[in-house]
């Protein structure tokens, strides 16, 4: 969560949305994938939900 306020606080990065908003123990970045979403480039849903069935995987909080 601190990562994530330093990001947000970041000139560089916009309309940022917390989608799971919980510490985790163990790293798991494996395989991380990032990109940019602008006005000329649409959103497209699948990698959402992709990322959304991958953080279900993750261990269930203490």
């Amino acid at each position: 969560m601190d990562l994530f306020g330093k990001i947000e606080r970041d000139s560089r990065h916009h309309n940022i949305i917390l989608v799971l908003g919980r510490e985790i123990e163990q790293v798991a970045y494996d395989g991380y994938l990032s990109d940019t979403i602008t006005n000329d480039k649409k959103r497209k849903e699948s990698p959402l939900h992709d990322y959304l069935d991958q953080a279900k995987g993750l261990a269930p909080p203490i």
